[in-house]
């Protein structure tokens, strides 16, 4: 039979030893997901998570304020100008919206009209966040040509 010390212990040295159960080989889209609610799917056999702000067909119908969202980039050693000038070119604009394709290190920055969310791109990470009206899309993409 176990003592109580015994028992601690064990959950101590647990919960010491490494990230939580699931959380090991968590994306950048992933830990993005539950901070703006988005939603996993699947595009032309790709994975993609994806959270539409305008708020379904209530909003079409009956109207009410814009959805407006901006979104940044920072490096994470914010002293680097070299990392700065990396960075620049990372967003542009599309025939819908905004597309940063992004390579870690970095920070994005997203702002909604009712959150604002700053997330990390660790190195050898890579992401496509797009900005396209109302809809929020994530990808998660080959991250290797990191710097």
């Amino acid at each position: 039979m176990l003592t109580r010390n015994a028992v601690i212990t064990c959950c101590l040295l647990v919960s010491l030893v490494g990230p939580a159960f699931g959380q090991e080989h968590r994306t950048f889209c992933q830990r993005l997901a539950p901070e703006l609610g988005l939603k996993q799917s699947v595009e032309a056999g790709r994975t993609a998570w994806r959270v539409n702000q305008a708020g379904g067909l209530g909003r079409a119908l009956f109207g009410g304020p814009p959805v407006m969202t901006s979104i940044g980039l920072d490096p994470i050693d914010a002293d680097s100008l070299s990392e700065y000038k990396r960075l620049k070119d990372a967003c542009g604009t599309t025939a819908k919206g905004i597309l940063c394709k992004i390579i870690g290190p970095a920070k994005l920055h997203l702002r909604t009209k009712s959150k604002e969310t700053i997330a990390d791109l660790n190195r050898g990470e890579g992401a496509e966040v797009e900005v396209s009206g109302a809809t929020i899309t994530c990808r998660d993409i080959d991250g290797s040509q990191a710097p």
